[in-house]
């Protein structure tokens, strides 16, 4: 079986100026190469970071106070609760193993 590998940067332009040669050749000494195993480009279009240490409130398109699916799931004799987006829930229910409602 294969295995992943994330390699993330929060500078993007800068990792590649700097670091991606050296990340890359890392990637290849480690078996982490081809089609199936080798390293990915993902777009970074319309991402926007915050410096560390600063603190602010992320931009959502949804209220989400407004917009809460309560979903619940029972592990080894234990309820646990989250609160989802509408958007998001479906895909909770049907891959992440919860259920709409509450513990109650």
């Amino acid at each position: 079986a294969g295995q992943s590998l994330f390699v993330l940067a929060r500078d993007v332009q800068t990792f590649k100026d700097q670091f991606d040669d050296e990340v890359q050749q890392i990637l290849k000494d480690n078996g982490f190469s081809g089609f199936v195993y080798g390293p990915r480009e993902t777009t970074q279009d319309g991402c926007s970071y915050i410096a560390p240490g600063t603190l602010a409130v992320a931009e959502s398109p949804f209220d989400l106070e407004e917009d809460c699916v309560k979903e619940y799931k029972i592990d080894d004799g234990k309820c646990g609760e989250v609160c989802l987006s509408s958007y998001i829930a479906g895909f909770a229910e049907q891959f992440g193993g919860v259920t709409k409602g509450d513990c109650a």
